[in-house]
């Protein structure tokens, strides 16, 4: 009785509509926690589509609306117009749900069968830990998995397009343009991106006027030159306390960058592997949020859904699965300190800088495989974190 149990729970949970189901519940877990508290995060998305309106500076304090500053661009104010105009509840529901079932589609899209059940797994118990605080890693995480699909299929225009957007949410996912620059059609592609992102750029326009946008412009890049100075989660923060390095960012991001490109740099041939492109999405992702200043808590999603991929990946051997299963755990002690600050510490320095390590640790070892540093392991048989096997799901 109790074998036939465990084999229905195994095959239930192996599962892609389970999980799609776990994702809709997370959605509306989060919906439910900050509903009560009129979450901070979508009020400013919301107030900045009014103040576009309005032709106020959307990066101006308002402290009678909300805490805390808009900190996107003027394109994100006039793109979250279907969220700003919808009743709150409705809304806030709406917002949710697109960060985690993008994420969900974005990887049924990227990768096989037998790859994507497991990175559908692991990401699912990512978002239970990040998604509180209805920020938008969901959906830039997706749009640069997103831009991956539609590379992988020739669609070189949605691929610049929502690469675009990424952008005009957060700044790193540009670190996705690498995607393309292996392909023949490569200029094509940049071409391509740059009209797009123009475009996006120029959009609000149509509301405020140009005189209006580059005020909005200006004002923005002026808060972001005030931000440069943060460390936030990321490997300067490591480096500022366990090496005392005090240096600006940008020579350590400039690094980082060249170590995210020396692969393709180095082993061009290999960008007909499949395997070898994952890995490099995945070390996008991972990039994207260790070398961001300003990641936090979480941000760190997109990160988790790079190390979901790169799980998923052959060979999958211990080692593989013991980093992968210590970056989803070191989500636990944040989610803890969300739900109830007494349990642990009263801040979250102590987590995220633990999970930005395990992060970090994932990235480096990622790169080493694609630049074949480490010799052929065989693959072992790895835990699996929910009743998975290597066979496609049903």
């Amino acid at each position: 009785m109790v074998p036939r149990a465990l084999t229905l729970v195994r095959a239930f949970l192996a599962n892609e509509i389970t999980w799609l189901f776990v994702y809709v519940i997370i959605a509306v877990i989060a919906t439910g926690i900050c509903a009560g508290r009129q979450c901070n995060n979508f009020l400013i998305f919301r107030s900045a589509f009014d103040h576009l309106l309005a032709g106020r500076d959307l990066y101006a304090a308002y402290p009678a609306e909300h805490a805390d500053l808009f900190k996107y661009s003027p394109t994100f104010a006039l793109l979250f117009a279907p969220f700003a105009l919808l009743p709150f509840g409705i809304a806030l529901f709406a917002w949710n749900l697109l960060n985690v079932l993008l994420p969900y589609t974005a990887l049924r899209l990227a990768l096989p069968s037998g790859q994507r059940l497991e990175a559908i797994q692991l990401t699912g118990l990512g978002l239970i830990a990040t998604v509180d605080g209805t920020q938008s890693n969901g959906l830039v995480a997706a749009l640069i998995v997103l831009a991956f699909a539609a590379l992988e299929r020739d669609r070189i225009g949605a691929a610049s397009a929502v690469i675009a957007a990424g952008v005009l949410v957060k700044l790193f996912p540009a670190a996705a343009g690498l995607l393309g620059i292996p392909r023949r059609d490569r200029i094509r592609f940049m071409a391509f991106g740059v009209g797009v992102t123009v475009a996006m750029v120029a959009l609000p326009a149509l509301i405020t006027g140009v005189p209006g946008l580059i005020r909005q412009y200006e004002s923005w890049f002026g808060m972001a030159s005030v931000d440069a100075a943060d460390r936030g989660g990321s490997v300067m923060r490591l480096l500022h306390i366990g090496a005392g390095y005090d240096g600006p960012n940008w020579p350590v991001q400039l690094v980082g960058i060249g170590l995210l490109a020396l692969p393709v740099a180095l082993r061009p041939s290999r960008w007909q592997d499949a395997d070898f492109r994952r890995g490099s999405l995945a070390s996008v992702l991972l990039f994207s949020v260790i070398f961001n200043h300003k990641a936090e808590q979480p941000t760190f999603i997109i990160a988790v859904l790079g190390v979901a991929i790169w799980y998923a990946l052959s060979p999958r051997g211990g080692v593989r699965a013991v980093l992968a299963g210590s970056t989803v755990a070191a989500t636990v002690p944040i989610l803890m300190t969300v739900i109830s600050p007494g349990l642990v510490a009263q801040t979250v320095d102590g987590p995220l800088l633990i999970l930005s390590a395990c992060c970090t640790v994932v990235w480096l070892t990622l790169q080493g495989e694609l630049l074949d540093l480490f010799p052929e392991r065989v693959a072992e048989s790895k835990p699996d974190f929910a009743g998975v096997s290597d066979e496609p799901a049903v």
